[in-house]
């Protein structure tokens, strides 16, 4: 598979295919990246150089280079190049607002980055998909504020370079429900390797509170209800609260034909403003937080147009005996001398210590 290498400006200034191992990684709701290794040559040096782009013809996507390292070893001469999907480079704009009014995400983008280009002329596609984002921060990155606009839309985003026109494209996308379509499993032949990870980050079981009904002739018209996390998963579960009502007292003015009473009359109720509050702070009071990944090799069949990043499908274990409906939120292709490997990851991937320690410095 040949890789074109372009200048900011999306200038073909190469081509090769000269590589040990490629890893290119999609992800759907945050930015991808990729690793490739190379034979350290001088034509490999003066062309993989960072703030360059590496193109796929056979997919027509791109990721920018960050960053060249020289990994000489025992075995050879080698350079590791890494870096970024394009949507990334919007980490390098910031938003500033005095205002929380709302924006439009593809408006609000566009002004941007044509305020501010990528080093190449911006074309936008998506107006149908166009929202708004509601209570912008002050300031923000911009590859944050899309993000979280189009997490309310349940879309996501992407940058992709248009070699034709030298242009970079920001488009709106959204992943197909394909749950009653497509389902993974070892007995369905499309998966192996299976790996499935659990830890206690995350995620969150579902938990259900109820409300006990008052008694001693407390008046109630209702009773609020409050439901907290998501059971989807592997792991599972719910757990049933029970939660008092607050009551208070209050004084009736008129009688139930509309005459004053003198003097009023006490009554107790029911505060269901107060009384959903307490339910909110009991229901994250018994929270449990998890995250689940699961991920496997699967076969290339369908990959890109049958089933894609973003796309919700089933994940079926027989050992398990289990079933569960999940969006692809990563997919790995692994590019080497033993042949290419798909790997999609089912759910949220797990953090890893560096994405715990870079949380913790924001």
């Amino acid at each position: 598979m040949d890789l074109y290498i372009y200048n900011e400006a999306i200038e073909l200034i190469g081509v090769t295919d000269c590589y040990a191992s490629l890893i290119w990684i999609r992800r759907y709701n945050s930015a991808g990246s990729f690793e490739l290794y190379v034979p350290l040559t001088s034509e490999a040096a003066v062309l993989l150089m960072p703030r360059r782009y590496i193109y796929r013809s056979d997919t027509r996507e791109a990721m920018y280079i960050s960053g060249v390292t020289d990994t000489s070893g025992a075995d050879g001469r080698h350079i590791r190049v890494t870096g970024y999907s394009l949507d990334k480079l919007l980490c390098k704009r910031c938003i500033l607002s005095d205002s929380k009014d709302n924006f439009s995400i593809l408006a609000g983008v566009k002004a941007i980055l044509d305020a501010e280009p990528l080093g190449a002329d911006i074309e936008y596609i998506g107006d149908e998909y166009d929202t708004m984002l509601r209570e912008m921060p002050r300031a923000e990155m911009l590859s944050d504020w899309v993000r979280s606009g189009c997490r309310l839309a349940d879309l996501s985003y992407k940058i992709s370079l248009v070699p034709q026109s030298h242009k970079l494209r920001f488009e709106l996308f959204k992943g197909r429900d394909l749950s009653d379509e497509v389902v993974f499993g070892d007995s369905w032949g499309n998966l192996n390797n299976m790996e499935y990870a659990y830890s206690e980050e995350g995620c969150s079981n579902v938990i259900i509170c109820a409300c006990n009904e008052p008694t001693g002739g407390v008046e109630y018209y209702s009773l609020p209800t409050y439901t907290l996390g998501d059971a989807q998963g592997l792991s599972r579960s719910e757990e049933l609260i029970f939660v008092d009502p607050i009551v208070k007292t209050g004084y009736k003015y008129f009688d139930e034909n509309g005459d004053p009473l003198d003097p009023p009359e006490k009554y107790q109720y029911v505060d269901n403003a107060a009384t959903l509050t307490k339910m909110q702070e009991a229901a994250a009071a018994v929270r449990s937080e998890y995250t689940e990944s699961y991920s496997a090799d699967a076969l290339g069949v369908g990959y890109r147009k049958g089933w894609d990043i973003g796309d919700i499908v089933t994940v079926r274990n027989e050992m398990r005996g289990t079933a569960y409906v999940k969006r692809i939120e990563e997919v790995r292709e692994v590019f080497d001398t033993t042949g290419t490997s798909v790997i999609p990851t089912f759910g949220d991937t797990l953090k890893t210590i560096v994405d715990l320690i870079q949380k913790k410095r924001r």
